[in-house]
């Protein structure tokens, strides 16, 4: 049995009486976790940046994303790992894409996406070093030969 609140002086409910405060990840996390395409949502600049990815990943390109603190760029990084570790041409593309992402989307060739957080070195790391360590890592339970 639990002891009734004491009364406020104004007499009026507490804050807690009126209001569920529910935990809630802001920040997304490069951790594998499915779902990341379903969330994201394709602003113009999201579509504009998604399509450049998609195009220079087509072809063997690479990228390097730069943006403000808090303008998705973590988000969009979890969607396309998702989206290109998916492998299959049938790959499940979210209803809203226009017609030309999805088809460079389901167009991409089979891939392994490896998520390099760079939060987990120190500043003087050699980032060639922490990327080839990270591809060495992902493809070791794969059973492919990392040379």
């Amino acid at each position: 049995m639990t002891a009734a609140p004491a009364p406020r002086p104004g007499g009026g409910p507490r804050i807690a009486d009126v209001v569920e405060v529910v935990p809630v990840d802001t920040v997304v996390r490069l951790d594998g976790r499915g779902g990341r395409l379903t969330e994201l949502v394709l602003t113009g600049d999201v579509a504009a940046s998604l399509s450049a990815v998609l195009d220079a990943a087509a072809t063997g390109g690479a990228f390097f994303l730069v943006g403000h603190f808090g303008s998705g760029k973590s988000h969009l990084l979890a969607a396309l790992a998702e989206l290109i570790g998916q492998g299959t041409p049938d790959r499940a593309i979210p209803g809203g894409w226009g017609p030309d992402i999805a088809r460079a989307a389901r167009g991409l060739p089979p891939g392994l996406a490896v998520a390099v957080p760079l939060v987990e070195y120190r500043s003087g790391a050699v980032l060639e070093d922490v990327v080839v360590g990270r591809i060495r890592t992902a493809l070791g339970p794969l059973g492919i030969p990392a040379t």
